[in-house]
């Protein structure tokens, strides 16, 4: 993929890169081989540059009015437009690097003896500050992923750090920092919140269709998200392929509502795949495309190529995938604490009945636990976190309180020693958090957001890879924004998946799509892959760099990979977690082609 990077003083830059201006702070762009799309937008004006890089629509008359934001520094205003893009700015005293909303666009940081060091790729700072593996930072984030204030800025490299999404990294010749660039935003209600919902949405696909594009393809599953990008774009004027995996070994109704959702709309061309032995994960494990960060779904990425080599055959240009709909549509489980906290008692206890009835409890405790919830404070969620791993992440008999920070069940592995480190991690936070529900529900819900443009960075590289670009509309800032402005209490109805989008696509969807009350699942290809790829999981967790670096109990993991084999429900995502962890060590200890900057020392 295309990637970026720069520097706070005139040195050379990474091998094969151009340079998109010099100077002081000379900022250069390593183009993807054979991919002319890639977008590279720039204008300037004496001392100050404004370049915009990725997929981005924007008019000449638009990218010039932004240099009037970068002299004013209103950041915000640059991650307004259509699309996914990152923005580098030079003021004419610092450059400032602004990732997206989600960070999906990642920006990482380093330094080489006295010079700052950014780019869009963590690698090839690795290779210039010469930085190891941080094997104890990877266990940390596989157990808490979604605790930004500890693992959020870290990487799997000490020493280099990642932007969090909704950031701007600001570098002089003298500092570096990272400082929020999104305001605060004042809740919305229900029905603004669906107008501005349709307005980004329908904005982010007219873009894509009047783009240059030749082929555009698309995920077309059944499900809510996928589908309503496909049917939107096709309804825009554009063509549509839409691929569908149709999966005996998970059998549900999505392939039906695709069947049905492609005979209404003529523009859209849909195409059925029904592969022999039916894909599961795991397979052809050791062949997945290498990514620059561990990949959770690395191991999942046989089974998506098996459709996805379709869009890819038929010449597309742009691949649309519904990425970060359930995230941003569907309600929280933890949505009962706002019910309970903004007073809305009659709501909170048809919720709580509801939940009830799906998890087999008393109402009563259910509507116990979301006022208990809303009563925590961050300190106390985090020692509520600690004491679960301390625990050694049992699973819970009886009753299953909801909290707001869960560790995974990772925590199940650890050894004493990573338990520790872990812990006293988490207590040196617990002793400087701010207190206060509303912090702890807004910024669970930030953390998730970021949590996921980190998965959804390397999706999109595991894609490129194969030659498709994937687009995210979901994900496009505007987006965000109106999905994440509406209080989480509010995305909760007990007969739709997600009223909100119902709303706001109301008249442009198919009602029969947008109060579809099912949703397909796909465990069943994740227990077959384990029992089919046993041999190359066992060769894999049998020389984990994890396990011999004292962090990960051998014996443990070794346990739940065997009742995962044998069919029987464990700690699956787990598994799946610490197996792509060590897929991902063992690829880049092998591999020969990591983007190379070699940065020699600065003279003043």
């Amino acid at each position: 993929m295309v990637w970026l990077a720069g520097a706070s003083a005139a040195i050379p830059g990474p091998g094969q890169a151009r340079q998109l201006w010099g100077g002081e702070r000379p900022v250069w762009v390593v183009d993807e081989p054979d991919r002319p799309e890639t977008v590279v937008r720039m204008v300037e004006d004496g001392t100050q540059r404004l370049a915009v890089v990725g997929d981005v629509w924007l008019s000449g008359g638009e990218l010039a009015r932004g240099l009037a934001h970068v002299r004013r520094s209103d950041w915000h205003e640059l991650t307004r437009w259509p699309g996914s893009y990152w923005v580098v700015a030079d003021t004419g005293r610092s450059t400032v690097v602004l990732t997206d909303l989600c960070g999906q666009r990642p920006v990482y940081h380093a330094r080489s003896d006295d010079v700052a060091l950014w780019a869009t790729q963590a690698k090839p700072l690795a290779h210039a500050t010469k930085a190891a593996i941080d094997q104890a930072g990877m266990v940390h984030r596989l157990v808490v992923p979604t605790l930004g204030d500890l693992v959020g800025a870290h990487t799997t490299f000490a020493g280099v750090h990642r932007v969090p999404g909704g950031h701007a990294l600001t570098l002089t010749a003298r500092s570096r920092h990272v400082d929020p660039y999104e305001p605060d935003q004042q809740p919305t209600t229900f029905a603004e919140s669906a107008v501005r919902l349709r307005d980004a949405l329908t904005t982010a696909i007219e873009a894509r269709t009047t783009s240059p594009a030749e082929t555009i393809t698309a995920d077309f599953s059944g499900g809510l998200d996928s589908t309503t990008l496909a049917l939107l774009t096709a309804r825009a004027g554009r063509d549509v392929l839409g691929v569908t995996l149709a999966d005996r070994l998970n059998p549900n109704d999505d392939v039906s509502y695709a069947v049905l959702a492609a005979t209404a709309e003529p523009r859209l061309r849909h195409e059925l795949v029904a592969p022999e032995p039916p894909p599961t994960f795991f397979n052809d494990l050791l062949e997945a495309p290498i990514t620059d960060q561990p990949h959770s779904d690395a191991g999942r990425w046989a089974r998506k190529w098996s459709y996805q080599r379709h869009a890819v055959a038929a010449g597309s240009t742009l691949h649309l995938t519904g990425s970060g709909g359930d995230l941003l549509l569907a309600a929280p489980a933890t949505c009962l604490a706002d019910l309970a906290a903004s007073g809305h008692h009659l709501t909170l206890w048809r919720a709580a009945r509801a939940r009830a009835r799906l998890r087999h409890r008393p109402v009563y405790d259910v509507a116990q636990n979301a006022y208990q919830l809303a009563d925590t404070s961050y300190p106390d969620a985090l020692r509520q976190l600690a004491a679960a791993i301390r625990l050694g992440g049992q699973r819970a008999h009886g009753r299953r309180p909801l909290r707001w920070l869960v560790p995974s069940g990772v925590a199940a592995w650890l050894t004493p020693n990573a338990r520790i480190g872990l812990l006293t991690s988490i207590s040196d936070l617990a002793t400087v958090a701010p207190r206060g529900y509303g912090s702890m529900s807004r910024r669970r819900a930030r953390d998730e957001v970021r949590e996921f443009g980190t998965y959804q960075a390397e999706l999109n590289a595991q894609a490129a890879s194969l030659g498709l670009r994937l687009h995210t509309p979901f994900l496009d800032n505007e987006v965000v924004r109106a999905c994440v402005a509406l209080p989480p209490y509010l995305h909760n109805h007990p007969h739709r998946q997600k009223p909100l989008m119902a709303e706001a696509l109301r008249g442009l969807v198919p009602s029969s799509l947008l109060d579809r009350r099912t949703k397909g699942v796909y465990g069943a290809a994740g227990y077959v892959g384990v029992a089919r790829n046993i041999e190359v999981i066992r060769c894999l967790l049998d020389s984990s760099e994890l396990v011999a670096t004292g962090l990960l109990d051998a014996d443990a993991v070794a346990h739940d990979l065997a009742l995962a084999a044998a069919g029987i429900p464990t700690r699956f995502a787990a598994l799946e977690s610490v197996i792509t962890a060590e897929l991902w060590l063992s690829q880049y200890r092998a591999e020969t082609s990591v983007p190379q900057w070699e940065v020699t020392a600065h003279a003043h």
